[in-house]
């Protein structure tokens, strides 16, 4: 393997060298005409400054005389209202090749509240912007992002955001003029002991094309005795999406680094003991060329092998969902090989009316269809967002919509135009929301009271009001027919139809769909309402609307904070049909449809769509059906699960699911957790809980007791988006005996006291050694 160092004098600009000696390190590596191109950090030793240089290199990889260049003074971002360390802060550069054009990626360190990523196009000789930078970032970021390393495939741009697990996004370079905008594409896992070891595998090298496969060379720093180390690791992932990992180096790879733990300055970071930080990686025949830093003080290229780097790649690995640790624990869950975020769910609240009362009477109709205004959230979620939907978990976060159903949410809810309902309880105090768009001032002032932020609420509206522009090429397929309609809300329907049957042609039943309420209101003159959607789908059409006094007994505070949320306070309200058709309507509203799709969440549906664990949320399984649980957990000897819970039936049993995080977050996880069978127990019974293989707690019940105990665990995230698992086991463990044998004999015991002898469960029945109730991650801190 041969090495080439370079003097940090050298690689410094003349514009630069009044700070003082210079530390010139971490290099990225592109080839170009002539040879390749380098980009670099350059740290004075007297300053602060921290800026990227470049400068070329010849065939035999030699610095070219006169070539270096000062990048970071010739760089123009094109959002100018960038905080000023954004502008001056660069940090740890990567050459890009992506679609045919060479790029830089760069961010500007650990800066508070949140960091930047930017995204240059260069030149062709890879020295100078060829346009202004701009942010990259992802619509769901952390407050620290950076050592994504971009690659193409099929001709789209991807990040790989995390190695483990593999977290794909699909990067738009055409977002915007100011920023470069990535989604989730691809989730997969893998098993390997790498990371127990050395630590987390975080981006380096852009990855390299080689058939149907990328290699890249990431790095990973662990502590020693001595301080902290940092390392390469070789990783080689699958060409087509998923991208699934299917090569790792099971040890760090050794790049030649003849300072050892020698530093000529002082440390830039205290702690490090010795730094090979590999920042680029290009082919050249059989070998590779790698550029890498030393120390924090040099650049250094190697000339490696071919035959070494096949080899460090050792055996293939299994590309699954779960970490290693799950999969040794709990090897009788089925797990899926891999999870991909092309085709998520979105967990939406919904009111489903189907096969329930439409009459307020036990003989009544009951509905077929739904009512089309609460279908509505569905169909302009998914509109919307373009992703599929499911039914939300109970206590999992979800998209609140359409509908008067603020009162309804909890912890970790995303809220898009829902309204409240008069006379609903308040909402508790603190509760976590994340608000975008309300139906109007009376949904406002009901937060407020909560103490929920509505800072990002920028328009009140109603999103029924952008059926017509989803739906626009469907409904336009359908003919107008003008004329009078009627929509009552459903329990005013049969009261209206059967004292307005010389209308009755005109009625709307509100069991439809969105789409069939609007086919059915197309080309009416005006509608007459007591359904608050059957007004606000008329307005939205364009169709004057009268408000319908209710006659079933519905609160109208709905109906006002719609009318107030959209400018009017001049309500006027009817009391019967034949008062409408004597009057007036109310003006039309002026709708901003653009602006209020612009409210859509579409940051947050990355996050909703997740199945990993997030603080404030809380599960109660006592709700929850066998299905919630796939979405969100593994389990192992739990073998049953009811109203009260899902119930140990072995004696030793885990649980385990990902939390959402990033390493040194730190987790309060409870359990909630109650005694099983006091027969399964000659004394009392105690629960051995351990979480992620910290320390164990004992919980210990008298004799029959059955009272439920609280749990809490601190945990620590060692990784990005951890494992939690928890262990269970009952002590001390029930005595076992030959159910079949002890049932014969008990058979032939007419006084039962064989029974009461040995402890055993029932002939055919699973035993039931304790129950979950819950798990709740509560709070989450994050450490310096």
């Amino acid at each position: 393997m041969r090495l080439i160092e370079y003097d940090a004098s050298e690689l410094t600009p003349e514009e630069w060298r009044d700070g003082g000696e210079a530390r010139a390190f971490n290099p990225t590596i592109a080839e170009v005409d002539g040879g390749y191109v380098i980009a670099y950090r350059v740290v004075q030793v007297d300053s602060d400054h921290r800026r990227i240089a470049t400068a070329r290199l010849d065939a035999d990889l030699a610095l070219v005389p006169g070539s270096v260049r000062p990048l970071s003074d010739e760089i123009a971002f094109a959002d100018e209202g960038l905080p000023e360390r954004a502008k001056t802060w660069h940090a740890d550069p990567v050459y890009l090749w992506l679609r045919g054009r060479l790029y830089l990626l760069w961010n500007d360190g650990g800066a508070r509240p949140s960091n930047h990523q930017f995204l240059l196009e260069m030149t062709s000789d890879g020295q100078h912007p060829a346009s202004p930078a701009r942010e990259l970032t992802t619509l769901d970021r952390r407050p620290i992002e950076k050592n994504w390393t971009l690659f193409e495939a099929d001709g789209e741009v991807y990040a790989s955001y995390s190695y483990r697990p593999h977290r794909v996004l699909r990067v738009d370079l055409d977002s915007s003029d100011t920023r470069i905008v990535a989604t989730t594409a691809h989730r997969s896992n893998f098993t390997t002991d790498y990371e127990r070891i050395f630590g987390i595998i975080r981006g380096g090298a852009q990855p390299v094309r080689r058939g149907d496969s990328f290699l890249t060379l990431a790095h990973t720093s662990f502590k020693t005795a001595d301080g902290r180390v940092y390392r390469g690791v070789l990783l080689e992932f699958e060409a087509t999406a998923p991208f699934r990992i299917t090569r790792i180096d099971e040890v760090p790879f050794d790049l030649p680094n003849p300072r050892g733990a020698n530093f000529k300055h002082e440390k830039l970071n205290p702690d490090v003991h010795e730094v090979v930080y590999p920042r680029g990686m290009v082919q050249r025949g059989d070998d590779w060329v790698v550029a890498y830093g030393l120390n924090d003080e040099e650049c250094a290229v190697a000339i490696v092998p071919g035959d070494a780097i096949t080899s460090a790649l050792g055996t293939q690995v299994r590309s699954i969902f779960t970490t290693a640790d799950a999969r040794a624990r709990l090897t009788s869950l089925p797990t899926e090989d891999v999870s991909s975020g092309s085709s998520p769910s979105l967990p939406v609240f919904w009111y489903d009316a189907k096969n329930k009362l439409f009459d307020p009477f036990p003989a009544g109709r009951r509905f077929k269809t739904g009512n089309f205004g609460d279908l509505a959230s569905r169909w302009a979620a998914k509109r919307v967002s373009g992703v599929e939907l499911r039914e939300p978990a109970p206590g999992a976060p979800r998209l609140l919509a359409i509908g008067s159903v603020l009162q309804r949410a909890t912890d970790g809810d995303v809220v898009w135009g829902s309204g409240v309902k008069g006379g609903s309880d308040p909402l508790p105090v603190g509760i976590d929301l994340d608000v975008r768009a309300v139906r109007g001032p009376y949904s406002l002032e009901y937060l407020a009271e909560a103490g929920v932020s509505t800072e990002r609420v920028t328009h009140t509206f109603d999103p029924g009001v952008l059926f017509p522009t989803l739906f626009a090429s469907e409904l336009a397929q359908t003919p107008d027919r003008p004329g009078l309609r009627i929509v009552p809300h459903y329990r005013d329907d049969l009261v209206l139809r059967r004292k307005h049957y010389e209308h009755l042609d005109a009625f709307i039943s509100v069991d439809t769909t969105p789409l069939g309420m609007m086919r059915a209101m197309k080309g009416a003159d005006r509608v007459i309402a007591s359904s608050l959607h059957g007004i606000i789908f008329a307005e939205a059409m364009g169709i004057p609307a009268y408000w319908l006094a209710p006659v079933g007994g519905e609160d109208e505070l709905k109906y006002y904070d719609y009318y107030y949320g959209t400018g009017r306070t001049d309500v006027k309200r009817f009391e019967s049909i034949d008062d409408a058709m004597r009057a007036d309507p109310m003006p039309l509203p002026t709708f901003d449809i653009e602006a209020y799709l612009a409210t859509f969440p579409h940051d947050a549906v990355d996050r909703l769509t997740s199945d990993m664990i997030r603080p404030g949320q809380r599960f109660p399984f006592t709700q929850w059906g066998l299905h919630h649980f796939a979405r969100n957990f593994q389990l192992a000897g739990f073998g049953i699960r009811d109203q009260q819970g899902v119930w140990m039936t072995e004696p030793r049993a885990a649980l385990s699911g990902e939390l959402e995080g990033a390493p040194g977050d730190v987790f309060d996880v409870t359990i909630t957790f109650a005694p099983g069978d006091p027969t399964l127990f000659a004394n009392s019974q105690s629960l051995r809980v351990q979480a992620n293989d910290g320390p164990a707690q004992v919980v210990r019940w008298r004799p029959g007791g059955r009272d439920p105990v609280e749990v809490t665990f601190q945990v620590t995230a060692r990784s990005t988006n951890p494992l939690l698992q928890l262990d269970f086991g009952v002590t001390p463990s029930p005595a076992t005996t030959n159910i079949t044998l002890v049932d014969k004999l008990a058979r032939r015991d007419p006084t039962g006291l064989l029974r009461k002898m040995i402890p055993a469960a029932p002939l055919g029945k699973k035993p039931r050694y304790g129950v979950i109730k819950a798990v709740r991650v509560s709070s989450l801190t994050r450490r310096a």
